[in-house]
């Protein structure tokens, strides 16, 4: 199953399209990430939350990505 750029939990849909992977994570929110440049790497836990709440923040204001 796949897991999450950010967190490595489960995600609950993932989807890859031709430059990006859409990733819909119950515990980060809607991303998409480029499946040219990968993913930024997460190396502490501090990362974690400040990019996970970041994404919470881009779909509150209505950031999500397009289907």
């Amino acid at each position: 199953m796949p897991v999450c750029a950010i967190c490595d939990s489960d995600v609950t849909e993932y989807e890859v399209q031709e430059l990006l992977t859409k990733f819909s994570c119950p515990r980060c929110g809607n991303y998409e990430a480029s499946t040219e440049n990968g993913w930024l790497p997460v190396e502490t836990s501090q990362h974690r939350v400040r990019l996970s709440g970041w994404v919470h923040e881009q779909n509150a204001a209505g950031e999500v990505p397009s289907e």
